[in-house]
């Protein structure tokens, strides 16, 4: 038990466990708020990666990132997913 324990611990720390959770951005918008590893394992290659993963091939923009060295060095990043066709500008009268 206490093997499996270890095991189990150990892939979590190798990991730099990333978070992302939906939210609403300033300007109201959809957005995401991923949050990544700490001081040891976490680092910001983690939260772009994860991001990629959220938007899959539509990309996105980095609304704020912040390191918060008080809660164990964890990484926020928040982000606005793009659009795979942009929308096209109405035409001027």
């Amino acid at each position: 038990m206490k093997h499996s324990l270890c095991i189990l611990l150990t892939l979590a720390l190798l990991g730099g466990c990333t978070s992302s959770k939906q939210v609403f951005l300033e300007t109201g918008e959809v957005g995401y708020r991923l949050k990544c590893g700490g001081k040891t394992y976490g680092s910001w290659s983690n939260c772009y990666e994860k991001a990629g993963e959220v938007c899959t091939s539509n990309g996105y923009d980095v609304v704020s990132q912040i390191y918060d060295d008080f809660s164990g060095g964890v990484r926020n990043l928040w982000i606005k997913c793009g659009t795979l066709y942009p929308t096209a500008a109405a035409p001027v009268q």
